[in-house]
């Protein structure tokens, strides 16, 4: 069985925040690990990674075991994994970003990230009230990533750890798209939410997840035509008033 070599996330409780936190958009990408002293690109179980030679001079020069992730800007997760996996330097491997979040030390976060954060680290903000975490996580939301990522000032752990956690969509539901609300800014002539109806006649908007093709089909093509119909929408949690918090499009329900 391989060795696990990095910190893995509980999902998210706020009962295990201890303030102050930091927060991070949550990527969609493949866990890499740099080895400073081996020269290399590990996975997370500490297999050897065939990479091409521009990631290597990017972090070649810093004198830390780094953990990050590689994308490639819209891939998803399963298209980097088969381009990752590959064992030769395919064509497609030079289109890899390799992105930093933390160094791998016994050090407190808040330390580990004074080394690194002038080295590409993802956008990284102290929160200190749940209300912050949730405005930022939204945020992150709406700007594409996948969810948050939250991080107590605690040292690096080789385990699944209470001191990072996750934040993300996780539930789903379907509901009947009742309207449509014009975009504004740089969506005006498109989509900027739906307006839809939960199954026990709740009413809210969902303007999250859609690319803009869609947003401008929607709106331009036949737009009553999507009147009636049942979208799935993905979401974090119900508020107290039983609405989802932070729906994002998923798609058209298929008849």
């Amino acid at each position: 069985m391989s060795k696990q070599i990095c910190m893995l996330a509980h999902l998210y409780d706020p009962k295990r925040v201890i303030f102050p936190a930091y927060i991070q958009p949550k990527l969609d990408g493949v866990r890499a690990i740099w080895l400073h002293k081996e020269k290399k690109f590990v996975s997370r179980n500490n297999k050897p990674l065939v990479l091409p030679n521009k990631l290597l001079s990017s972090t070649i020069n810093i004198p830390y075991d780094i953990d990050g992730e590689l994308l490639i800007p819209g891939k998803s997760f399963n298209e980097i994994s088969g381009i990752v996996r590959h064992l030769d330097q395919i064509p497609e491997k030079l289109y890899l970003e390799y992105t930093i979040f933390d160094i791998i030390s016994n050090e407190p976060f808040l330390q580990r990230y004074n080394k690194i954060h002038s080295n590409s680290i993802i956008p990284t903000i102290e929160v200190d009230t749940f209300d912050q975490i949730n405005s930022l996580h939204n945020i992150n939301l709406l700007s594409g990533y996948e969810g948050s990522i939250i991080r107590n000032n605690a040292p690096y752990e080789f385990k699944r750890s209470f001191n990072l956690l996750k934040l993300k969509p996780t539930k789903e539901i379907e509901c009947k798209v009742i309207g449509l609300i014009e975009g504004t800014g740089k969506y005006e002539g498109m989509l900027g939410a739906l307006t839809v109806e939960t199954p026990d006649k709740k009413i809210f908007n969902v303007g999250s997840g859609f690319i803009d093709m869609q947003r401008y089909m929607i709106w331009n093509v036949k737009s009553t035509d999507h009147i009636d119909k049942f979208v799935k929408i993905k979401y974090q949690d119900l508020s107290e008033y039983g609405i989802p918090r932070f729906p994002i499009f998923k798609g058209f329900k298929e008849c």
